[in-house]
């Protein structure tokens, strides 16, 4: 068995799972929000929630036209300095909303089955792997940065073998 496929497997695969760079999988998103969005935020808990007013701080905001990025339903969101401890989320809403402008927003390409994306990048496994990736000259300033994440390489199973783990998992 190769070491990048898994041994536990749906039987009616058998071809190696293929080592691929995030990038392939996902297009970065950075359109500014407009004014009237609702404000969500990331939480490694609960994913992108709205903002609640214990943590809002938009008051403090200079120059509010660029100080927050749409999302649009389905869309991943992580906190560069927090992807270590596993803050990345697909957001599961229905209308756009308005993030903080130091998330990153990806989705996923045409083909890419988003819900096997999103198991997979927010693994135990992923998380160490951030982990390990992250880049600081001080502990608690380490981040992993976009550019960084998209070339990360990772084995993919075939479009098929995603869509069949996403609904197993579901």
């Amino acid at each position: 068995m190769n070491m990048n496929t898994p041994s536990l497997r749906f039987p009616e695969f058998t071809e190696f799972w293929e080592i691929r760079e995030i990038g392939e999988f996902i297009q970065e998103r950075s359109e500014f929000a407009t004014p009237s969005l609702p404000l969500y935020s990331l939480t490694i808990e609960n994913g992108v929630v709205p903002k609640s007013k214990r943590y809002e701080r938009s008051f403090l905001v200079k120059g509010k036209s660029n100080a927050y990025k749409k999302m649009e339903p389905f869309d991943f969101a992580f906190n560069p300095m927090n992807l270590r401890f596993g803050a990345l989320a697909q957001y599961k809403g229905s209308e756009n909303v308005a993030v903080s402008k130091y998330y990153n927003i990806f989705y996923g390409r045409a083909g890419c089955v988003t819900d096997y994306l999103e198991t997979f990048l927010t693994t135990f496994k992923m998380i160490q792997y951030y982990d390990k990736m992250s880049t600081g000259t001080l502990e608690e300033k380490k981040r992993v940065h976009y550019l960084d994440f998209i070339h990360f390489r990772k084995p993919f199973p075939s479009n098929l073998e995603q869509q069949k783990i996403a609904a197993f998992l579901s």
